[in-house]
């Protein structure tokens, strides 16, 4: 009897938040009965276990639809672990769709206009030709639905977190000294989009030192250019946070988690979130996590994390301060922190996506 055969296109393995889904997902899926083939680009590694496909097209472009067409072998399952799926018939009998948040839609007003067009266009594509929908929030799933009015069969499967980089314990002073980071700092770690707030991060940071905390920021990540200069020349304008903000840029996960673990406190202001893989982190890492009232961030972190209107950076910098001069309240939101995140697990969440695909073929 022939294996089942499933093909996933594993070409965003790199990129942060779907790279994150896409890397721990693979390490649990080793050892299931079936064919796996990967879609790469050249140079990009995947599991093992997969027949990689290369393909030379940009992601998101219209030689990339031709490709997808010609390339995707005949398999039982196609997965698309993005919204961009093909859009022309392809050899699979069965198509699966993972959407993690519908951003592209909520917030258009950030994208140029041929971005909305395409994101518009190509999400009510990837849940009409889709058998099944994976996403990762009832949030996200509300949101989905309402956003392009479409209804399909679609599972809520939770992310994990990786236990084997993000636990309690002590910080490697190595990774703070080849980062020159000194004395006690707030923690922000994501890109540098527009709607993750990092301006009113900074903003409520300043309204912080001026009040007297000698306390730094380091901001973990990258994003657009324009952006990221942007928010750096924010601090540029301000005297008093001279010295005192520190863009690391990108970090790799085995050194993310000392950054976590050295922190006093692991702030994330984003205006909007379909999970949020950095507050989980935090509070895995042990290190008490203050994010916005906003999205997913309360269904994902539950009474692990202290809640701030991420439009209020006054509100914001005053909850900061109190639980930087309170070390209990520090220390009950740690214990609440770990408790919580102890529910996200990766292998729970690759058991859930295996039955997805077992209920496919």
């Amino acid at each position: 009897m022939n294996k089942k055969s499933v093909c996933i296109d594993a070409r965003l393995i790199s990129a942060p938040g779907i790279g994150t889904y896409l890397k721990n997902l693979f390490s649990q899926l080793r050892g299931t009965p079936w064919k796996w083939y990967g879609l790469v680009h050249r140079d990009q590694k995947i599991a093992d276990y997969m027949e990689p496909i290369v393909l030379s097209s940009k992601i998101y472009s219209v030689s990339e639809q031709f490709e997808l067409f010609v390339k995707i072998p005949r398999v039982d399952v196609f997965w698309s672990p993005h919204y961009n799926v093909p859009v022309m018939p392809i050899r699979a009998k069965k198509r699966l769709v993972s959407i993690h948040d519908a951003f592209h839609l909520a917030f258009a007003e950030h994208l140029r206009p041929v971005e909305r067009i395409y994101a518009r266009w190509m999400m009510k594509w990837a849940l009409r030709l889709s058998d099944h929908v994976i996403t990762c929030s009832e949030f996200s799933k509300k949101e989905i639905e309402s956003y392009t009015g479409i209804k399909r069969p679609m599972n809520v499967i939770p992310y994990g977190v990786d236990e084997s980089t993000f636990y309690a314990g002590a910080s490697d002073e190595g990774v703070r000294t080849k980062y020159a980071i000194e004395g006690p700092f707030l923690l922000y770690v994501g890109s540098l989009k527009q709607h993750k707030n990092v301006r009113g991060l900074i903003e409520a940071f300043l309204l912080l030192v001026k009040r007297g905390r000698d306390v730094k920021l380091v901001v973990v990540g990258s994003g657009s250019e324009r952006y990221s200069e942007n928010v750096k020349q924010l601090c540029i304008a301000y005297p008093e946070l001279e010295g005192k903000v520190r863009f690391t840029g990108h970090v790799p996960d085995e050194e993310l988690g000392h950054f976590y673990r050295s922190a006093q406190l692991f702030v994330f202001p984003s205006f909007y979130e379909g999970f949020g893989f950095p507050p989980l982190e935090a509070m895995r890492s042990g290190c008490p996590t203050l994010v916005a009232l906003a999205g997913a961030l309360p269904e994902v972190c539950g009474e692990g994390a202290v809640y701030v209107n991420p439009y209020a950076p006054d509100q914001m910098a005053l909850v900061m301060e109190e639980l930087l001069k309170d070390h209990a309240q520090r220390n009950a939101l740690v214990e609440k922190g770990l408790q919580r995140s102890r529910q996200f697990c990766w292998k729970k969440c690759a058991e859930e996506h295996c039955a997805v695909i077992e209920r496919l073929l």
